[in-house]
């Protein structure tokens, strides 16, 4: 599920990848309309014992859907909630990977609700922002760290989708594929003069995710349900 906005594009390689591992095993959900994004939250609602990856903006009580252009006037219209914590029983039955922002304060909610299992994180940033709260544009800055979380993103979840480990490990992987290829870059891209910022940036990322659920939850591709929880 991955919400339609300019500044999530960064995050289709991630998409990609899945669907190549998966094929049609996997369903996406790349919405930037209110109709599509109302079958996303009403598929989520239906389904059981899946595997569920969100890729969207949020906040400590809700994760937001899609930014929208009306088609009459070009206007781009705000995004709206896709998700809030009253409506948490959506996770029922799944284990949730939710790459959205402070998204580590739904995840006690989630459990209770009957979540299997879920992945947040707190801060997933790529920017720097102003004492006023407006980001700062730094184009080298933001596409450096961009493509650090989503190659990040890519090696991890093709890790618990290949049968490489648990989802629980795989967010250890995450932490250590992290820390590694943050000092690469440091090491190696040394005509950015930013790049002590970029690494730290990226570390910001791999130190506010944390696995939440079941210990040893894996992911079998060939099996009709395809979610084995020990």
């Amino acid at each position: 599920m991955h919400a339609a906005a300019g500044d999530l594009s960064f995050l289709n390689p991630v998409r990609n990848r899945m669907n190549k591992i998966l094929g049609e095993k996997c369903k996406t959900y790349h919405f930037s309309s209110q109709h599509e994004q109302a079958s996303a939250k009403l598929a989520l609602k239906q389904a059981d014992h899946i595997f569920v990856v969100i890729m969207a903006h949020g906040g400590s009580s809700y994760i937001l859907g899609g930014e929208y252009i009306r088609r009459s006037t070009g206007e781009t219209l705000a995004a709206q909630n896709l998700l809030t914590r009253e409506e948490i029983s959506h996770f029922e039955n799944k284990i949730i990977y939710c790459m959205s922002c402070n998204s580590n304060d739904l995840a006690q909610a989630a459990l209770d609700a009957g979540a299997i299992a879920f992945v947040g994180f707190d801060h997933i940033p790529f920017v720097h922002f102003d004492q006023d709260g407006n980001p700062i544009r730094n184009t080298i800055l933001t596409q450096h760290t961009q493509t650090l979380i989503a190659n990040a993103t890519k090696a991890t979840l093709e890790n618990f989708l290949t049968g490489k480990s648990s989802l629980r490990d795989s967010i250890e992987f995450l932490k250590l594929w992290a820390d590694y290829h943050a000092l690469r870059f440091i090491r190696e891209y040394t005509a950015v003069k930013q790049r002590k910022e970029i690494a730290a940036l990226f570390r910001q990322m791999r130190d506010g995710v944390k696995y939440h659920g079941e210990t040893d939850v894996r992911f079998v591709i060939h099996s009709p349900l395809p979610i084995n929880v020990n």
